[in-house]
């Protein structure tokens, strides 16, 4: 389960009870890691939802890999749509393939389009392909023009289009500075996990423990047992328009966070968040003076106006009126 299900989820239960047609959800199997895995089923009617999951590849994070299982997901969408009509296409992508897929159905459709981009992906594949000069070059001249003619495709498309707005290099600093203080807990898997294994093995460090992806209910359960609360983006120009769904998850709790972000999500934990230290994102010396502050706040917190503000029935409300807008008449009693 990927951040974008934790928001999608209720939306789409927001979205059948607000709307008086068929709504149907197609999406994928879970399949965020191989070596973690949840049951569901591929065909399912719940809260007025007809959801299909498509069988896609387990991955590990590569490209390859994620390509792969995108590749499969669009395949699959585009043929469950074919030969329906819609009053609103909405696809929600941290991937522009799936914005993409969004439009080619959309279009076929001759539906309007509504997406939700959680990130900008034009700017984050490039950014994380600089230190290979290479593969930098390879994007540059072959790939990017293509995906430059997706976007433009997508976007074109849509009738709005709404914008949602790590690296491991401070993990190590910092963990030599605080030493026998602190134990740093990290809990998930990745194309880079084994560059992180091999890192903290190289320096002996015995205060980083790094455990498997769990479910929903053991992660809320070690945040509850986790003293400090830690986010970080690596020093990239896209990641300082996201807002990573780490920051409401954590923001819900009563715990300090430790927060090594820049751009908006910056600005918008300064504004709202108490009990919170920010610090350049990769800075590991910020970070350990962020983290000698947090230690040093003693007073109690609440977290309530946070939680009102941001609450995820508040903001789905919001969202699904939003979305509706931009559907057709309801007269027109169109698949959904």
């Amino acid at each position: 389960m990927g951040a974008g299900s934790f928001r999608n989820t209720p939306l789409a239960r927001e979205l059948a009870a607000r709307y008086s047609g068929r709504v149907d959800v197609v999406t994928t199997l879970p399949s965020r890691y191989k070596s973690y895995s949840q049951e569901a089923k591929q065909q399912e009617v719940m809260d007025g939802l007809h959801i299909h999951r498509c069988k896609v590849p387990a991955h590990s994070g590569g490209m390859l890999d994620t390509l792969r299982t995108y590749w499969t997901y669009f395949k699959t969408a585009r043929s469950l749509s074919k030969g329906h009509s819609y009053d609103l296409v909405y696809a929600s992508s941290s991937k522009l393939l799936t914005a993409f897929l969004g439009a080619t159905i959309a279009r076929r459709a001759k539906s309007p389009l509504y997406i939700d981009i959680r990130d900008i992906f034009v700017e984050s594949i490039g950014d994380v392909m600089e230190g290979n000069k290479l593969k930098a070059a390879v994007f540059q001249w072959l790939v990017l023009p293509f995906i430059r003619q997706m976007e433009r495709y997508t976007f074109r498309t849509a009738v709005h289009v709404n914008l949602v707005s790590g690296g491991f290099r401070s993990y190590f600093e910092f963990a030599q500075q605080a030493g026998d203080r602190v134990k740093i807990r990290l809990i998930g898997d990745g194309s880079t996990k084994q560059a992180l294994l091999e890192k903290i093995q190289k320096r002996s460090l015995r205060n980083v423990e790094v455990l498997p992806p769990v479910g929903r209910d053991a992660l809320i359960k070690a945040y509850k047992e986790a003293d400090i609360l830690f986010v970080h983006l690596n020093d990239l120009d896209a990641f300082k328009r996201v807002l990573p769904s780490k920051i409401f998850e954590y923001g819900a709790l009563n715990k300090r966070v430790l927060a090594g972000v820049g751009g908006y999500c910056a600005e918008l934990l300064k504004a709202d968040m108490d009990h919170m230290q920010l610090f350049p994102p990769c800075d590991a010396n910020a970070m350990y003076e962020a983290f000698e502050r947090l230690v040093a706040d003693t007073d109690r917190i609440d977290r309530k106006e946070f939680i009102r503000k941001y609450r995820r029935k508040t903001i789905t409300e919001q969202l699904a009126a939003e979305v509706l807008s931009h559907a057709r008449g309801e007269g027109n009693k169109h698949d959904q």
